[in-house]
């Protein structure tokens, strides 16, 4: 790492004390790597040599500002990096994350990769509706959804021990003021709605383009 790139990194350390949802909230910091679960959401290269994992909640206002940057990245590195998706509902703060990720996960048992990830647009598009009632009309637009095997997964709360441990697995590593969104690129933690310049300098460190 570059005399810069470590002066970067310590001034945004001590930024992140201030807010942690702000979009100006950011650690750029050396971790140790999240294992990437083999069957988690994941869209972009099918051989990629970088994997990019998002922690997101789908309550989480930054989460849905942060998308179109990602899509962003995909356009400019989708031949060579992959962005996964791991679900942090922070349910303290956020009392409907955790049903919309659980009924998330229901869709893409249901319809597949491609399901989940129009879903998940549109959970992003309408934040301000992700009661249960909003999750199933949501559902409903899809088409192809089962709506009993739907409402029962939700009821049942299925996807639930899933998506703790999946969590639990995040927060082992320790890091202090993880948050939403955040991103493991590489070795490598960003957290915040950060413009596409802050993650291009951390791919083409981790791709070594530096």
């Amino acid at each position: 790492m570059s005399a810069s790139r470590r002066s970067f990194v310590g001034l945004s350390l001590k930024l992140a004390g201030l807010s942690l949802l702000a979009p100006g909230a950011l650690i750029a910091c050396s971790r140790p790597e999240l294992g990437v679960p083999p069957k988690a959401p994941s869209k972009g290269a099918k051989h990629p040599e970088l994997v990019i994992q998002e922690l997101g909640d789908f309550e989480c206002p930054f989460c849905a500002e942060v998308q179109p940057v990602l899509e962003q990245i995909l356009d400019h590195y989708g031949d060579r990096v992959r962005i996964v998706w791991r679900d942090y509902p922070l349910s303290h703060i956020h009392p409907f994350a955790m049903q919309a990720a659980e009924a998330a996960r229901e869709v893409r048992a249901q319809l597949g990769e491609q399901g989940f990830w129009r879903y998940h647009h549109l959970l992003f598009m309408n934040q301000n509706a992700l009661t249960r009632k909003g999750l199933e009309s949501f559902a409903r637009k899809l088409g192809g959804v089962d709506m009993a095997r739907f409402a029962h997964a939700l009821d049942e709360k299925t996807h639930q021990p899933a998506i703790l441990a999946e969590k639990a697995e995040v927060d082992k590593l320790g890091i202090d003021r993880l948050g939403t969104p955040g991103f493991f690129i590489g070795n490598e933690v960003i957290v915040g709605a950060q413009p596409f310049e802050v993650f291009r300098d951390a791919i083409q460190e981790q791709l070594g383009q530096a």
